[in-house]
């Protein structure tokens, strides 16, 4: 247990309990000097709720408390940290919906909630964190739409969605953002077709849209991607047509998934170009013709 008399130290700055056994809450007496700089709570058994008196401290800039058996709403008062560049809360029981007031911490480049029990729709206020690079909300309750304001997050190269429940379309909005590496949407209800526009996306390194309800064509554009390399994951939705030779351009791919389809016809001789594959899953489809004798496919 973290004792509560450590707000007796006027000077701490800086507080690492990472990686222990220590239970109970955290105490409201860390934050009462307002000195707090740094705080690293991850892989403990912390329980209670992450408190108010956070706001009290603006020089507080990096904040990790994953990993632990926190419960309650984010407080409103963590919009008055105006340093907090890292927010890590992944993997704790928190709840509610997520506090609009976050969005006024504009400093903030890394915003971790995934693994927590979060409801209802993305703030919109989310657009206001022009420094955020990576926003990794998986494995939540949000549904909704994704707000397009999000698009103003310019630096933005991480964006994670995954597992949780949102019914709308692929914005092509987000195909926009210049910095784009990671784009997870799996395992949600998305509906509609892939945007042709997602071959604007020129810096995606993993795109992974499986397990939702996409219906459509594989847009040819994906073959613009050309340093997509890690994984494309388009696996258990309701794609039909064929699988379009561009993709063959793709030289860089290790994993390709487009199992569990509508998808027709044959394998493009063009995947030939596909030198860097390893895993391939065309299962479950409605593919016809001989089996290539090149690259994985031998």
């Amino acid at each position: 247990m973290i004792p509560g008399n450590i707000g007796l130290f006027s000077e701490l700055e800086m507080l690492n309990l990472h990686s222990n056994h220590i239970q109970g809450p955290i105490p409201k007496s860390i934050f009462t000097s307002g000195k707090l700089e740094v705080l690293i709570l991850t892989q403990n058994r912390l329980t209670g709720e992450i408190p108010e008196e956070i706001g009290h401290c603006t020089s507080l800039w990096s904040v990790r408390i994953g990993n632990n058996k926190l419960v309650g709403n984010l407080p409103m008062a963590i919009g008055n940290c105006s340093s907090l560049t890292y927010f890590e809360a992944d993997n704790n029981i928190l709840s509610g919906e997520i506090a609009s007031d976050i969005a006024r911490c504009s400093k903030i480049t890394l915003l971790n909630l995934a693994s927590n029990g979060f409801t209802g729709t993305i703030p919109s206020e989310f657009g206001n964190l022009l420094n955020l690079q990576e926003l990794i909300l998986s494995s939540n309750d949000l549904f909704g739409a994704i707000p397009l304001s999000i698009i103003m997050c310019k630096n933005l190269s991480k964006l994670d969605l995954g597992n949780n429940r949102f019914n709308c379309s692929i914005p092509k909005e987000i195909c926009d953002l210049p910095r784009l590496q990671f784009l997870y949407m799996d395992q949600n209800s998305m509906r509609g077709e892939i945007p042709p526009e997602i071959g604007n996306c020129v810096k995606l390194l993993e795109l992974q849209v499986s397990r939702n309800y996409l219906t459509g064509n594989i847009p040819s554009e994906i073959g613009h991607l050309e340093n997509l390399q890690i994984s494309l994951n388009l696996s258990f939705n309701n794609l039909h047509g064929p699988l379009p030779p561009d993709l063959g351009r793709l030289d860089k791919l290790v994993s390709l998934d487009v199992s569990n389809n509508q998808l027709s016809g044959s394998i493009p001789f063009e995947f030939r170009g596909m030198l860097s594959l390893i895993e391939v899953n065309f299962s479950n489809n409605l593919l016809i013709g001989p089996v290539p004798r090149f690259g994985p496919f031998q």
